[in-house]
């Protein structure tokens, strides 16, 4: 499973380098467990929104409800 995130406005890796091979993957079939989010108007710091649930998703509970 992959769920990525990146920030729209990162000037250090271009929001292409999430976009691409996740949009990608998820042309595959079967469609694999992969999602992305980009946030608006945020930089090179997506993580932090991602880990402190400021963005509105629960990573933990998506991670937790994966297996190997």
């Amino acid at each position: 499973p992959i769920w990525a995130f990146h920030g729209d406005a990162d000037d250090v890796v271009s929001v292409e380098g999430t976009r691409v091979p996740v949009l990608g993957l998820q042309a595959c079939s079967p469609r694999p467990d992969v999602e992305m989010v980009i946030y608006p108007g945020v930089g090179h710091d997506a993580w932090s929104a991602t880990y402190d649930g400021s963005g509105g998703h629960d990573i933990y509970a998506w991670m937790l409800a994966r297996r190997r």
